[in-house]
């Protein structure tokens, strides 16, 4: 009796080393999958600033590419639709930072701009500000100062009252340099707003 309840005990130590083992195999496969995974997930939804070729036109400080958005008066936001590209301007308004930028627009609830946010939410955005031409004797001696920013994004219709007061008020900021403003209810249920969130982005500067 005693002989049959080693080897049973032994029998059961060795099924717990396989198990053991095994979890041990499991849970390392897993943990390399998870950061797989975040790492993934990371590159999708970081806020990249895009390396341009020009370098000596290049701007990477945060805080000058912040100041360079909120001194422009225009976004342009680029959509693809069926094999065109359709461009629209638009006043905006800014919220948050660098690392999580979002750009508020208003419009109509109807018309082509509408339907492609809902159809194609990706979108590519362009604005500039100081444009100022440089002269020269010879046509290929002119040149321009500038400063301008190009990026990517997701678009969306924003539907949540507090929010759509606060992307209202970022536009009429970005406008006019005061945030004390007053929306009623039939004010901002009479119009649409809509978000870019934005994924990447490049400043460029020629001063």
């Amino acid at each position: 009796m005693k002989f049959y309840v080693i080897v049973v005990f032994g029998k059961f130590i060795n099924y717990l080393k396989i198990i053991s083992k095994n979890s041990i195999i499991f849970l390392t496969i897993l943990r390399k999958k998870i950061d797989i995974f975040s790492k993934i997930k990371n590159v999708f939804s970081r806020r990249e600033v895009f390396s341009l070729r020009r370098k000596d036109r290049e701007v990477i400080d945060h805080d000058k590419i912040m100041n360079v958005i909120k001194n422009c008066h225009c976004c342009r936001l680029g959509f693809y639709d069926c094999g065109d590209v359709y461009i629209v301007p638009l006043n905006f308004g800014v919220v948050g930072d660098i690392d999580s930028l979002t750009l508020y627009f208003h419009g109509a609830f109807e018309g082509r701009k509408a339907e492609l946010i809902n159809k194609n939410p990706s979108v590519g955005f362009e604005m500039d500000r100081g444009y100022e031409l440089q002269t020269a004797n010879v046509p290929c001696g002119y040149s321009a100062k500038f400063e301008s920013i190009i990026g990517t994004g997701k678009v969306s219709v924003v539907e949540d009252f507090a929010e759509k007061v606060e992307g209202l008020t970022s536009i009429m900021k970005q406008a006019t340099g005061k945030s004390d403003w007053k929306f009623n209810e039939k004010m901002v249920n009479g119009v649409c707003v809509f978000k870019l969130e934005v994924e990447s982005l490049s400043c460029k500067e020629h001063l």
